[in-house]
C-alpha cells in the first residue's frame, strides 16, 4: 500500500500542474477548467482523503472488500468533474496519472478496479470528444491515447495486485512460521523440563531414598536394641546411623550441586572456578582449575552446555570417585573448545555405565551441539573431554522479517551424574 501522504502530494502536484497548464493556453481557457480544478480539489479534501484512509485500513485485512461507501462518492463525483475540465482544455486529460491510480487504491477487488478504469478511461474520451471531436485528427489521437491509457492502467494495475496478494501470502506464511516456532520453542522447554524431573527422580530413588530407606531399618534395629538392654550393639547400630545419615547429606548436596544455577556473567572460565572452590569447600577434595585465556569468545549456547558437563563431572567427582584431587582444564582446539575433567579416583568400566549415573545425557547435551564426549578411566582415575564448536554453524534464516535475530533457544536442563570415577 503506497503511503497516504505520498498520494496526497501526487494529488496537490496535479493540481498545480493543471493550474499551470491552464495558466499556459492564455484566454482559451473557459470557466469549466477552472471550475473543475476547483471541483476536484474540494472533492478530494472532503472526501478524497478520507475514503483513501478508509481503504488503506481494510486493505489490512487478509478478504478483498467491496468498495467503501466514501470512495464510491468520490469517484462518482470527481470522474465527471475530470471530464468537463477535458472538455474545456484538452491537456486537463494529463488528470489521468493520479486518477487511475487511486481507483485501484479505492477499489480493492479486481474487477471493481477494471469497471473504474474503464469508466474513468470512457469519460475522458467522452469529454474530449464534446470539447474537441471537431478538430481535424482528434478522434484517432484520442482513440490512441485512452486506449494506451486504458491497457497501461489495467496491465500494471493487475502486475501490482499480484504482488500485493504475493506479499499478503507470504506475510500469512511468516505469522504461521513463527507461531510454530514459538510452539516448537515451548515444546522444547517443556520436554527440558520433563527429562530434568525424570532425572531428578532417579537421583533421589537411587541414592537418597535409599539411604533414608537404610536409615529407618537402622532405626528400628537400634530401637530393638535398646529395648533388649545391648549398650554395645546399640552403641554400633547408632554409629551406622549416623554414617548412613551423613552419605544421605553427601548424596543430597551432590544433586543440589549437579543442579545448581551458575553465573556466566563474567566468563566460562569464572564459573569453572567457582564450581571448583565449592567442591572443594564441602567435599574437601582439591580441584585446580586452568582456563586458557586464547579460548577466546564462546557461544552462549556452548558455554551453558560445557559449564552444565563440568557440573555433571563434578558431582560424580563427590558421588562416587573417592578421589584426592580433581583437575578442570578449558582449552581452545581450533574451531573447538574443550573441557578436560580428570580425577584420581578409582575409575570404572565406561561400557558397563549405567545411563542413570548421566554419560548418556552430557553425550546427548554435547551432540545437540555439535559436540561429543570423550571417556577414559582406570584404576588411576578417570578423564572426561567434552568438546564442542565455539561458535554455532550459521543456522537457515528465521522467518523475522528481523532481525531474524534467532530467538534464542532455552538453557539446557542439567542432566544426568556422570558414572562413577
Amino acid at each position: 500500500m503506497i503511503p497516504t501522504r505520498t498520494v496526497h502530494a501526487c494529488y496537490a502536484v496535479t493540481m498545480a500542474l493543471l493550474v499551470l497548464l491552464a495558466l499556459g493556453s492564455g484566454g482559451d481557457v473557459g470557466w469549466g477548467a477552472w471550475g473543475a480544478i476547483a471541483a476536484m480539489s474540494a472533492l478530494y479534501l472532503l472526501l478524497g482523503r478520507r475514503a483513501l484512509e478508509a481503504s488503506a485500513a481494510a486493505a489490512a485485512t487478509e478478504a478483498r472488500l467491496p468498495p467503501e461507501p466514501t470512495a464510491l462518492v468520490f469517484l462518482a463525483l470527481v470522474i465527471p468533474a475530470a471530464t468537463w475540465g477535458v472538455a474545456s482544455l484538452s491537456s486537463f486529460a494529463v488528470v489521468q496519472c493520479v486518477l487511475c491510480p487511486l481507483v485501484w487504491l479505492l477499489l480493492d477487488r479486481v474487477r471493481d478496479a477494471v469497471i473504474g478504469t474503464l469508466v474513468l478511461t470512457g469519460s475522458i474520451a467522452v469529454g474530449f470528444v464534446v470539447g474537441f471531436g471537431d478538430l481535424p485528427g482528434a478522434l484517432p489521437t484520442m482513440a490512441l491515447s485512452q486506449g494506451l491509457s486504458l491497457v497501461g492502467t489495467i496491465a500494471l494495475g493487475l502486475w501490482i495486485t499480484r504482488i500485493a496478494d504475493l506479499s499478503r501470502e507470504r506475510l500469512e506464511l511468516l505469522e504461521g512460521l513463527r507461531a510454530a516456532q514459538a510452539q516448537v520453542e515451548e515444546l522444547g522447554r517443556e520436554a527440558g523440563t520433563a527429562r530434568e524431573r525424570e532425572r531428578l527422580s532417579a537421583d533421589i530413588h537411587d541414592t537418597v531414598a535409599q539411604d533414608l530407606t537404610g536409615l529407618v531399618m537402622l532405626a528400628q534395629r537400634g530401637r530393638r536394641e535398646l529395648r533388649g538392654g545391648d549398650a554395645d550393639a546399640t552403641g554400633a547400630t547408632l554409629a551406622e546411623l549416623e554414617e548412613g545419615a551423613r552419605d544421605a547429606l553427601t548424596q543430597t548436596r551432590a544433586i543440589v550441586a549437579a543442579t545448581a544455577p551458575m553465573e556466566l556473567t563474567d566468563g566460562l572460565g569464572q564459573a569453572l572456578a567457582r564450581l571448583g572452590e565449592r567442591l572443594s569447600r564441602e567435599a574437601g577434595i582439591p580441584v585446580e582449575v586452568r582456563a586458557d585465556p586464547g579460548v577466546g569468545s564462546v557461544d552462549r549456547d556452548a558455554e551453558v552446555v560445557l559449564l552444565r558437563c563440568a557440573q555433571e563431572g563434578l558431582a560424580n567427582v563427590r558421588r562416587h570417585a573417592d578421589a584426592s584431587a580433581v583437575e578442570l582444564v578449558l582449552d581452545r582446539d581450533g574451531g573447538d573448545v574443550v573441557l578436560v575433567i580428570r580425577d584420581d579416583g578409582g575409575g570404572f568400566d565406561p561400557a558397563r555405565a549405567s545411563g542413570g549415573y548421566g554419560l548418556d545425557g552430557m553425550r546427548r547435551r554435547l551432540a545437540a551441539a555439535g559436540g561429543r564426549l570423550d571417556v577414559a578411566s582406570g584404576p588411576d582415575g578417570t578423564r572426561l573431554t567434552a568438546r564442542i564448536p565455539a561458535h554455532a554453524p550459521p543456522a537457515p534464516a528465521r522467518v523475522e522479517p528481523h532481525d531474524a535475530a534467532t530467538t534464542p533457544d532455552p538453557a539446557p536442563a542439567p542432566t544426568p551424574a556422570r558414572a562413577p570415577a
